[in-house]
């Protein structure tokens, strides 16, 4: 009996970790400065690891871990084979311009007002924090604010995905 309790908790395990994949995305690229208006297109990204942080502007949460993800781009900004991303889901184009003003990130904020990505990747409450392998699948999720334990996650999991082999 216990040695079936085990192998039911392996296979729920299993069945609770499994990615999903979500299609490439193509959003408006707010503080993009070369050219305006600007989009980023996830498919011009090949071999790449994504770490998005889905927020909202007056989220206040999402404003304390504004601070983290910022930190993680500068250390990943010269991996050509890792972004990290802002995905806001907000209507109100004016916001971002003002948070943009107090955070000054110099990764990727996109807007994702039609929440088409949001929904694919099956946003409940923000912020929230997904890292995607070279082949847009889901392969890790939190939500809240970092804590070190969970920053220690976040990098273990580019280490490992920067790794893998894509599909063409």
């Amino acid at each position: 009996m216990s040695l079936l309790l085990k192998l039911a908790s392996v296979v729920v395990l299993l069945s609770s970790t499994s990615a999903f994949a979500i299609n490439d995305f193509n959003l408006t690229w707010y503080n993009r400065t070369t050219r305006d208006p600007a989009t980023f297109n996830s498919a011009d990204y090949k071999n790449t690891v994504f770490v998005i942080e889905v927020y909202q502007l007056r989220c206040p949460p999402c404003n304390t871990n504004a601070a983290n993800v910022k930190a993680l781009a500068a250390t990943y900004q010269s991996n050509p084979n890792v972004q990290v991303i802002d995905l806001g889901i907000d209507q109100d184009q004016d916001s971002y311009r003002q948070w943009v003003l107090r955070h000054q990130p110099q990764h990727p904020v996109l807007i994702d007002t039609g929440r088409t990505v949001s929904f694919a990747l099956g946003v409940q409450t923000t912020p929230t924090t997904y890292i995607l392998d070279c082949n847009k699948n889901v392969r890790w999720q939190h939500t809240g604010v970092w804590t070190p334990a969970n920053l220690t996650d976040i990098n273990s999991q580019i280490a490992t995905l920067s790794t893998m082999q894509c599909h063409p």
